[in-house]
């Protein structure tokens, strides 16, 4: 026995309770035994005691047995008493039976004793149980009968003939009849709508059947007295080790009407292709739009109810607390997140956040609307590099312009100096002089191609070539740690384009990859066919509808961190150590593809390296030929001729006299165009040449051309710019007596356009 037994010994004789009490202790019982031998300890015991069991001799000094049975009857009826006497006959033993006593022993047979006090125990331990569930049944029946009547639904107890035995006040309303003409008088079909009679039959017969598989729902319509229909949300529960049913149902008539014109409106927000989603105060997900689906990735069943964190990256919780925060003191909030897709692909987000109350003004649910601008927000930093490029280009043509008129005289005065000196040490340091000027107007040069592009003769090129020969000079120069590869299609269509410039642009790429990867890596170039459509022309400012050559150069180098990504065309910007890269390699590839009329696309991950994309148009028409070239290493000699020099700058005006004076030349000078005018109004029939600058104060060369031309149509000129050739003179419409002359230039270039101008027809 686990419990201590507490037990009250009604006996006079000491020895027999000390060895009862040893006999039960043998036994395994543990017990506590309280011995009394007189009615008024015994009597004070079941007042103050509370007992397990009560033991009790049967013949006791002016108190016998009997009356200690009654007495325990009276205090403790539920304490089993069992007589353990010497004597005690058979007629007095059933007497005591039947006046309540649970058993009895006898004195000189006490083995008996601890199998009665067991099954005397079992049976007051059954007795307590049996009173508990009596208990516990009365006060169910008054508890469901009570919840019965008070259910927030329609309650109905249906009987094996579907006769309607009970119903609450609420059915009675759901119905319109009273209790007192329902129960008992009415069967369950009679409010059911005819349409739906036969799948209810079903539906009830299969959830007396089988209720562990059958629905636990069913929807019907129901029918009022009035004859409305009103729909009705059934809910059966079986009554065990019975056929009677209980039916719970609710009415949800109205909420049906709500939900479909809620889906009517959730089919209007799945139009657009918006995100939308509805978020509760607790941050779950209650509405989740066609548009959330395919800008996100999960499925509508897949987020609905279940928490925002499923969608939301752990990094972005701070940044959702902060904006709900703000949303439930403002009412609402815009702005831009930086979210990640189902997929992990990275998308720039357009956020409206509105918080909606019920009538008490307080937070019901969130209603968000995400809008995908990854592609605007690529475009407008596209459109944003193109403006920054284009300011970058004309700034950078002005101050070429200045650095070209400074060269200039340079290189003129240092042909100059030449033909006058013959002392060894002069002669080399004209050398240095001259080599400085030519670097120096060839990185203007760069400048100027980044700037306004550069020109060159057209011709169908078939870039398979022009590929193969750098890869060919790749393998042969390039580190061996660099594996250089190829992926050209088959049928590469041709581009219209200089030669030279193409495998200029092809090899500063290259160039690049190798820098990119001082370990070793792989490089790869491949060129395949494209159409672009306008879809793609949107994305990107510089594209056109159309077909072209693709050239993509990819290495898998250092990689070009974002920040400095959309400033690697910039001339000047490098990445490389100082004295290792003048920072023009990139603007001129930018430059000598946009004069090709196409554009170049960058992708770079630091680390993993990166991919320059170049667009060339596809065409298939030859382009007419060029003039002849000019002539080298021929001695120009003039003969007299008056030739008129326009310029603003002093230094160019003065060492072009000097120069043409040696070559047997007069010369008239002026500062501007209107200078110019005038004096060819005075001298126009001696001038037989005038070598003008185009860009100057008051009246430009162009301008100052125009006039003279209206005065005498067939003069002669020789302009000088910085200028491409087709951008200085595409507005002159005669350009047969115009020569063009690239600053800044030597003596003999100069000498050599005079006289071939000169000698045109």
């Amino acid at each position: 026995m686990a419990d201590l037994l507490r037990i009250l010994h009604l006996e006079d004789n000491k020895i027999d309770a000390e060895f009862i009490q040893e006999t039960l202790q043998r036994q395994g019982f543990l017990c506590t035994v309280k011995v009394v031998d007189n009615f008024s300890a015994y009597s004070d015991a079941l007042t103050t005691q509370d007992p397990d069991l009560i033991l009790s001799d049967f013949n006791l000094p002016s108190f016998d047995g009997m009356s200690a049975l009654k007495l325990a009857q009276q205090q403790r009826p539920n304490v089993p008493f069992i007589f353990v006497s010497g004597t005690i006959g058979e007629e007095r033993a059933i007497e005591s039976l039947k006046n309540g006593a649970t058993d009895y022993v006898l004195k000189g047979n006490l083995n008996r004793l601890p199998s009665v006090i067991a099954r005397a125990l079992r049976e007051k331990e059954e007795h307590a149980r049996r009173e508990a569930a009596e208990l516990q049944v009365a006060q169910s029946e008054e508890k469901y009968r009570t919840i019965f009547e008070a259910s927030g639904t329609a309650l109905a107890l249906i009987g094996e003939d579907f006769t309607i035995q009970l119903v609450n006040s609420i059915f009675t309303k759901l119905s319109g009849y009273s209790k007192q003409e329902i129960e008992g008088k009415r069967k369950w079909n009679e409010f059911i709508a005819k349409e739906d009679l036969e799948s209810m039959k079903q539906y009830l017969g299969f959830r007396r059947k089988e209720p562990a598989t059958a629905p636990s729902m069913y929807e019907f319509r129901f029918i009022h007295r009035n004859g409305e229909l009103r729909t009705i949300l059934l809910t059966i529960a079986m009554i065990p080790r019975s056929m009677t049913s209980v039916a719970s149902m609710i009415d949800v008539t109205e909420s049906k009407r709500l939900d479909e014109k809620i889906r009517e409106q959730a089919a209007l927000l799945d139009v657009g292709s918006e995100a939308i989603m509805v978020l509760t105060m607790d941050d779950r997900v209650t509405f989740w739009n066609t548009g959330a689906e395919q800008l996100y990735g999960w499925k509508r069943d897949e987020i609905l109810e279940k928490p925002v964190s499923l969608c939301l990256p752990d990094e972005l919780w701070s940044k959702y607390e902060d904006t709900k925060r703000t949303v439930l003191r403002e009412l609402d909030w815009r702005g831009e997140w930086i979210r990640r897709r189902r997929d992990g692909a990275e998308v720039i987000i357009a956020s409206s956040w509105t918080l909606v109350q019920d009538a008490e003004q307080r937070p019901k649910f969130i209603y968000v609307v995400d809008e995908d601008i990854t592609e605007l927000k690529k475009l407008e930093r596209q459109f944003l590099r193109v403006q920054r490029l284009e300011s970058i280009g004309t700034l950078a043509g002005g101050i070429a312009h200045d650095l070209n008129n400074i060269l200039g005289p340079i290189m003129m005065a240092a042909a100059i100096l030449r033909r006058e000196s013959v002392d060894p040490k002069t002669l080399k340091l004209l050398d240095t002089v001259e080599a400085s000027a030519k670097r120096g107007a060839d990185m203007i040069k760069q400048v100027l191609t980044f700037a306004r592009g550069v020109e060159g003769e057209r011709v169908l090129l078939q870039p398979r070539h022009i590929i193969r020969e750098i890869v060919s000079i790749g393998k042969e120069t390039f580190p061996k740690s660099i594996r250089i590869s190829e992926n050209l299609a088959k049928d590469l269509r041709t581009i219209l384009g200089d030669a030279t410039q193409v495998h200029q642009t092809l090899m500063n790429l290259f160039i690049n990859a190798r820098d990119a990867m001082p370990d070793g890596g792989e490089l790869t170039i491949t060129a395949n066919n494209v159409e672009l459509d306008e879809r793609f022309a949107r994305r990107n400012p510089l594209a056109k509808v159309g077909p072209y050559v693709l050239l993509s150069v990819r290495d898998t180098g250092t990689g070009i961190p974002p920040e400095v990504l959309d400033q690697v065309f910039d001339p000047f910007f490098t990445t490389k150590e100082y004295g290792k890269g003048t920072g023009l390699g990139l603007s001129t590839v930018l430059g000598i593809v946009k004069a090709h009329g196409g554009f170049i696309d960058v992708r770079s991950e630091v680390g993993k390296g990166t991919e320059f994309s170049v667009y060339f148009p596809i065409s298939d028409t030859a382009p007419q030929q060029s003039p002849p070239a000019r002539r080298a290493n021929i001695t120009i000699v003039g003969r007299n001729e008056l030739i008129m020099v326009v310029d603003d700058e002093a230094a160019i005006r003065e060492v072009t006299v000097t120069t043409l004076e040696g070559c047997g030349f007069r010369v008239l000078t002026a500062s501007d165009g209107d200078e110019a005018v005038s004096l060819f109004q005075q001298r126009q029939i001696d001038i037989s040449l005038i070598l003008t600058d185009i860009m100057m104060p008051r009246m430009d060369g162009i301008a100052m051309i125009k006039e003279i031309l209206k005065i005498k149509p067939d003069q002669r000129f020789v302009v000088m710019s910085g200028l491409a050739e087709s951008v200085t003179l595409n507005s002159l419409d005669d350009q047969q007596r115009v020569a063009f002359l690239q600053k800044p230039f030597t003596s003999d270039v100069l000498l050599e356009s005079i006289s071939e101008i000169l000698m045109r027809a």
